[in-house]
């Protein structure tokens, strides 16, 4: 039986090669589309999951009353904390310190070039499955002035033969110091909300920033890797505690825990609780994907439809030498899976030619292994869904003519004007509008963002980060410019970045990131 289905599916292809291209390219599109969707939409679900136990780590964020009865949260917190935690609570496996992303400048054959990275607690790599390359995990940031490089690091500095190379090594940075390699881990992928190109110890963090180790100051990251079974509103009530019992006068404050997995998605926080953020757009992702692979599915429908007269007669004298209803929306089904399977191969390469805009649109770029188990159960599950969607209304439909009347010329000439086919394209017109409405509003949106009058001029305007001995010379550096410019300058500084110098005082420097 199926070998009688592909071949009269063939044949019927081969007759109208016309009506087939624009049938496998209308779904094609469609589900190009729709893939690209729901493959940035998988990048976003797949954030920070790789790590392994990654349901069971944790970030802490503090809570304090505001103005208007409500509570800013911060993601930020003291960098004493995380030992304490250690030492006081059962229920964490492991509490470590992460700092925000800082740049560093190194020397190679006496030229700088600046690499971000993270000063870190010594268990880092024991809880983010970052996978070692070389070096041994024991002892890797156990004192300050060791260095763990990235592989793409490595490479730089030591070059593409740096295996066996790079550890024991020294690397020079600026302000006249330097750092032995003790390791080398393997690139963050871009699935991770950690980035970094190197890794440095909390010790030498804290010997060029003291300020930071007083509980006055919220200026680092605190992760928590909870033990099984753990409550985690409990283990919050006992944070706070802990924390009131070294910092005082801090009791109106409360401590969430925040599931690391899910801060990508949920960035946006209220009171403490995740209420949005990227998963907004994964929303928004999925509806648009599902009404496009819609609207090509209504447009295969409706060419399958308009074609009854000419396939009307087909179907009557099948019935006539027996075939039976079933029969024939076999027939239809497996042409209309044929055609999506077709169709699907054409969104491939669509999708390999639409990957480039995609990413220049989206800021996002898709590694796509199109072997690989998930990605292939996903392309799979879409051309099925796509030829089950487009063929089931013609198939049922086309079966249902009765062979009296397809004889006397009735039941095609009656299906002409069916008020479902006209409701399809309806709805399918409908579904158009809508997507070019929305498109529309957000093109308009971003670019009254992008031409919004600012109340500043923003050309001629240059940012240079003051960092290493050039931070402590920053007069001298704005009278040369001044002095020697051919226009006008005027030079500002600010110390309201992160990487920036604080003040060393208790209590200030408190950093609200949400």
């Amino acid at each position: 039986m199926f070998r009688h289905y592909l071949t009269i599916t063939i044949r019927n292809l081969r007759r109208d090669l016309g009506y087939s291209l624009i049938n496998i390219l209308g779904l094609g599109m469609g589900i190009a589309v729709s893939l690209l969707l729901f493959f940035w939409v998988r990048h976003e679900l797949s954030f920070d999951r790789f790590h392994t136990d990654a349901g069971r780590i944790y970030q802490i964020a503090f809570n304090f009353p505001a103005d208007n009865g409500q509570y800013d949260t911060w993601t930020s917190a003291p960098a004493p904390f995380a030992e304490k935690i250690g030492e006081e609570i059962p229920e964490a496996e492991a509490a470590l310190f992460v700092s925000f992303p800082r740049q560093l400048a190194f020397q190679k054959d006496q030229t700088p070039y600046q690499e971000k990275g993270l000063y870190v607690d010594k268990s880092f790599l024991d809880v983010f499955a970052f996978p070692l390359l070389e070096g041994r995990k024991e002892g890797l940031l156990h004192q300050p002035g060791f260095i763990v490089l990235s592989e793409k690091l490595a490479e730089k500095h030591f070059g593409a033969g740096w295996r066996g190379q790079a550890i024991g090594k020294t690397l020079e940075a600026a302000e006249d110091e330097s750092y032995t390699v003790s390791g080398v881990v393997a690139n963050p992928p871009p699935n991770s909300t950690l980035q970094f190109d190197f890794l440095l110890s909390k010790e030498d963090y804290l010997s060029k920033n003291p300020w930071d180790s007083q509980w006055g100051n919220f200026s680092s990251r605190l992760y928590l890797k909870v033990k099984n079974g753990t409550d985690i509103p409990g283990l919050e009530d006992k944070l706070i505690g802990l924390f009131r019992k070294y910092k005082g006068n801090e009791e109106r404050a409360t401590i969430s825990l925040l599931s690391f997995p899910g801060r990508h998605l949920y960035s946006k926080l209220e009171n403490g609780k995740p209420v949005g953020g990227r998963i907004t757009y994964v929303r928004l992702f999925i509806g648009a994907a599902a009404f496009l692979l819609l609207i090509a599915c209504i447009n295969f429908m409706n060419l399958a439809t308009a074609r009854a007269t000419r396939r009307s007669r087909e179907i009557g004298v099948r019935k006539v030498v027996g075939a039976s209803r079933g029969q024939l929306a076999g027939q239809f089904m497996s042409e209309a899976l044929a055609i999506a399977l077709i169709a699907t191969g054409a969104g491939i390469a669509l999708v390999e030619l639409l990957k480039e805009p995609f990413r220049q649109i989206t800021g996002t770029e898709l590694s796509i292994h199109y072997l690989e188990p998930g990605t292939l159960s996903l392309i799979l599950a879409t051309g099925l869904v796509a030829g089950l969607l487009s063929g089931s209304y013609p198939a049922f439909l086309l079966s249902s003519f009765r062979a009296v009347n397809i004889f006397r010329g009735k039941e095609a000439g009656q299906f002409s004007g069916a008020s479902l086919r006209k409701g399809l394209v309806v709805l399918q017109f409908l579904l158009s509008a809508c997507l070019i409405v929305c498109a529309l509003g957000v093109q308009r949106q971003v670019k009254f963002i992008m031409n919004k009058n600012l109340g500043l001029n923003r050309e001629n305007v240059v940012r240079v980060p003051m960092e290493g001995p050039l931070y402590d010379k920053y007069p001298s550096l704005k009278d040369e410019i001044s002095l020697t410019g051919r226009q006008a300058v005027r030079c500002f500084q600010s110390n309201a970045i992160y990487g920036q110098r604080r003040d060393p005082r208790p209590g200030v420097g408190r950093q609200g990131a949400g």
